[in-house]
């Protein structure tokens, strides 16, 4: 009964003991209470422990008490927070496409299968290709990746019943970034039903009814995953557990970018358990070579293109691009190749066909103003800009004032007779994240 659920879930307790925790209503340290540690003091503790506090004895025995507690829980069913949540909110997605943004990478492609789990809807890509590191992930977990998002029966074109499912977005919300049959139907936001995300919503992106919407600061859009399987009290696979650390571990640069916060290391700590790994650090660079290894195989028209996001900044066309990388000196030595790629990039977003005509067509105020590319060290945890032009040459000076410059490569050729040589890499130093660092940097710069 609701009534004796309620009454199992007054304090954190032990497999076979009392209760860890004493918390009050108000969220408040209460009057001491012996063997009970107050919430708001394990709160704090919690918050700040890094992910190497998590091999110190107690606070192992803090992450396997949590893991036992949840197990038992799932063995229990449904309580009453839980109730609520799948009576109310986990059923306004359930037969949904779950689908991430083009240029897919493991956040989106391990949102998409994790929330399509959660949900019991169906995950798919939003694009064919995806990277080594996805791939990497899914071979690791035992999982095939998801179909994608044009050849699902519902998706692109109506199933057998002449519908079109609903749609839930995670990881991205701007139009540009959708999948492209939905990007090009003109009904989208009418079937667009949920959002699960972190990064900021964007302007373009707007509902005429509500709809479900899960967007937090955190470092990873599978950390907000995998707490509402938590408050949800849906048991985890241990694939679906691995997948999840795989991504969070991705996104956060293995919880060392700017943009971790203690959900995402909490996060990995009990994913680690649940998924029984053993060596975090492992699994991380294994990811991080893995996509290496696809990057510098690619090709420079590849790498411009890869994991490249578009803003409009004012009257500014914006293109960020990032490459993450165990080493940079096998992308560096394409850096002509490279600059050069990125100035036809900037040229070609101007293209478009005409529907009426079927002709290709060329619209200057469509092409990119400013196309930056930002090569990631997710091992020495820094970054270097390649300067493809005199405007990005401005805004670089603008938004990286302390950077230091020399040239991409040796002998290396200016694209530009507005710059140097010397002025084609730009070396920002310790900042590495596109939604943390170089985003408002530029934007605050144009």
């Amino acid at each position: 009964s609701i009534h004796s659920a309620s009454a199992r879930l007054r304090g954190l307790e032990t497999m076979s003991g009392p209760p860890l925790l004493h918390r009050g209503f108000s969220h408040q340290d209460n009057v001491a209470i012996e063997g009970k540690l107050p919430y708001s003091t394990f709160r704090k503790k919690l918050c700040a422990c890094q992910l190497e506090d998590m091999e110190k004895p107690e606070h192992k025995e803090m992450v396997n008490l949590l893991t036992s507690k949840f197990k038992e829980n799932w063995d229990r069913g449904l309580g009453s927070e839980s109730f609520v949540e799948d009576t109310f909110m986990r059923t306004q997605l359930r037969n949904c496409i779950f689908v991430g943004h083009v240029n897919t990478d493991l956040d989106s492609i391990a949102g998409a299968i994790c929330a399509a789990e959660l949900f019991k809807g169906v995950p798919a890509r939003a694009e064919e290709n995806f990277n080594g590191e996805i791939e990497c992930a899914l071979k690791y977990v035992g999982l095939e990746a998801p179909p994608t998002f044009s050849s699902l029966p519902g998706g692109a074109k109506p199933d057998g019943a002449g519908k079109l499912w609903n749609v839930c977005l995670v990881d991205h919300n701007e139009v540009d970034q959708m999948a492209q049959a939905l990007k090009e139907d003109e009904k989208r936001m009418k079937r667009i039903v949920g959002l699960i995300d972190h990064h900021a919503v964007a302007p373009s992106f707007y509902t005429a009814a509500p709809l479900f919407m899960d967007v937090r600061p955190w470092g990873s859009m599978c950390s907000i995953i995998f707490h509402n399987f938590l408050r949800n009290r849906v048991p985890i696979r241990k694939e679906i557990a691995r997948l999840l650390l795989c991504a969070i571990l991705s996104d956060t640069l293995n919880l060392r970018s700017g943009t971790t916060t203690p959900a995402d290391r909490f996060s990995v700590a009990l994913l680690a358990s649940f998924g029984e790994v053993e060596d975090v650090d492992e699994l991380a660079m294994q990811l991080f070579t893995a996509k290496t290894d696809w990057i510098v195989g690619l090709g420079a028209y590849e790498m411009v293109r890869g994991d490249q996001k578009n803003f409009a900044v004012g009257s500014v066309n914006l293109s960020i691009a990032v490459l993450e990388v165990t080493t940079v000196e096998p992308v560096l030595a394409a850096a002509e190749d490279l600059l050069t790629q990125i100035r036809v990039f900037k040229y070609e977003k101007g293209d478009y066909w005409d529907d009426e005509t079927g002709d290709k067509c060329h619209d200057v105020a469509k092409e990119t103003h400013c196309a930056l590319l930002f090569i990631v060290n997710t091992v020495a945890q820094c970054s270097v800009l390649l300067i493809a032009g005199s405007r990005e040459l401005l805004c670089a000076k603008r938004a990286f004032p302390e950077a230091t410059w020399r040239a991409a490569s040796p002998g290396v050729r200016s694209p530009s007779e507005n710059m140097t040589a010397e002025e084609t890499l730009c070396d920002v130093g310790g900042l590495m994240s596109r939604k943390l660092d170089f985003m408002p940097r530029c934007t605050e710069a144009l």
